[in-house]
């Protein structure tokens, strides 16, 4: 009896170990591309900010930050899949 309930108690730590790696691995493919991206200039009509990543790609992202960005700064710019990238400020 004792071995049919630690059978039970190791199979319920088995099975959330491997759904706990399932949505490590599923967040990290909703993730095209994260880069460190320069900030090239701001369109206020949009609210967005044209950036160019390392990559030398440029692409208008919205901002997730609530500290103060301008040209030149360095951001952190990720690609969610399906999504619009995103831009949030990096710590010096």
């Amino acid at each position: 009896m004792n071995e049919l309930v630690m059978l039970k108690e190791q199979s319920v730590i088995n099975r959330n170990t491997y759904r706990a790696e399932q949505v490590k691995q599923q967040k990290a493919s909703d993730r095209i591309s994260d880069h460190i991206a320069v900030i090239l200039a701001y369109e206020s009509s949009s609210g967005k900010y044209y950036v160019q990543n390392s990559k030398g790609d440029a692409v208008f992202a919205r901002a997730i930050t609530n500290s103060s960005l301008g040209i030149g700064d360095q951001v952190s710019l990720a690609t969610p899949k399906g999504g619009n990238p995103i831009i949030d400020s990096m710590p010096i």
